[in-house]
């Protein structure tokens, strides 16, 4: 991603954002979290959201890339 990511911040903390969804993909896989119910439901909305926010902002960088590309071709 470009250097913008990092003076953004807030919901657009793509780093931020990746890590926490690699911990809840880790979290999700302990046998142990299915236990309990209620924190399995939490953890997966939670990476639920963290996966859409994920996907958007790659595919929105990688189409920044390109038109950034298609500009310095022009």
């Amino acid at each position: 991603m470009n250097n913008a990511r990092g003076r953004c911040g807030g919901i657009f903390d793509y780093d931020a954002k990746t890590r926490r969804l690699e911990e809840l993909i880790k979290l999700s896989e302990d046998p142990a979290l299915w236990n309990d119910a209620a924190r399995a439901q939490e953890v997966g909305r939670e990476r639920k959201t963290l996966e859409g926010i994920v996907v958007t902002l790659r595919g929105l960088d990688g189409e920044l890339r390109d038109t950034q590309e298609l500009l310095e071709m022009a």
